[in-house]
Formats: C-alpha cells, structure tokens, sequence
C-alpha cells in the first residue's frame, strides 16, 4: 500500500460508519522503526502510511469510523520470498524465533475489528515478533 494510493480514496468513507483498518507490506514496520539498510523512500513512505492512519483516525471517528492498521513482520507470502522460501534462517534474526502465520494476522484483524478494538482508535499494531523492539 502507498501514501499516494491510500490517500484519495479519503473522501469516500466519510458518510459510512463502521470499521477501516490498513494493512501494508510485509514490512511496514520498517516505517515504525529503523531498518539497518539504507532503504530511505521505502521507509519515508511506510512511515508516512502509520501517520495517515493516525490523522484519517481522528477525522473518521467523528462519523464513528474506527480507523486501525497493522504493521506485519515476516510472514511467508509471495511478496516476501525470502520469509516464504528461508523461513528458517529468517527466523533466526526475529526475536520469537519464527516467521508470522496466517493465525497470527487472522488474530489481529479479529482483535481490531471487534467490540474489543472499538476503542483503539489510530493505532498501529505491530505484529513482528519482537523485531521492531528489537531494533531500537
């Protein structure tokens, strides 16, 4: 997902109510915290994606839209080959010791989009298995 692509379609939830929540690349914690490689436009843009969350959040919840987002780690997709096909050496550097599963996004989605989620409002929540901490 790009700041560009998300942002004129703004418009168009205002008279719904209900639930949004975003969900980028694989890597999207890269805009949370800093990556160790010099990967400068591609954080600016994923960064700039947590933060168009956090303003579309205080605007929509006006019209009682709920606006949340996840921020995935590794997890085997075909976007992320790398986690996909070498899960086992990337899980080395996650603090968890393994790559994300589909139950680990399921449970996310699940959690913000429920009564339970009503009040997280702006928030991104990051599913990475300690990576982004780890970091710094």
């Amino acid at each position: 997902m790009k700041v560009r692509r998300v942002f004129p379609s703004f418009p168009d939830f205002a008279p719904y109510s209900g639930f949004m929540c975003g969900n980028s690349s694989t890597s999207r914690i890269d805009g949370w915290s800093v990556n160790p490689q010099e990967t400068y436009s591609y954080a600016a843009s994923k960064a700039g994606l947590i933060h168009l969350t956090r303003r579309m959040a205080l605007r929509l919840i006006e019209d009682q839209i709920v606006v949340s987002a996840i921020a995935p780690g590794a997890f085997s997709t075909d976007m992320n080959t790398v986690a996909r096909d070498h899960a086992e050496e990337v899980a080395k550097r996650i603090p968890a010791r393994r790559i994300g599963t589909d139950d680990d996004m399921a449970g996310a989605a699940i959690y913000l989009a429920s009564r339970a989620g009503d009040y997280v409002v702006g928030a991104t929540l990051v599913v990475d298995g300690g990576v982004s901490d780890a970091r710094g």
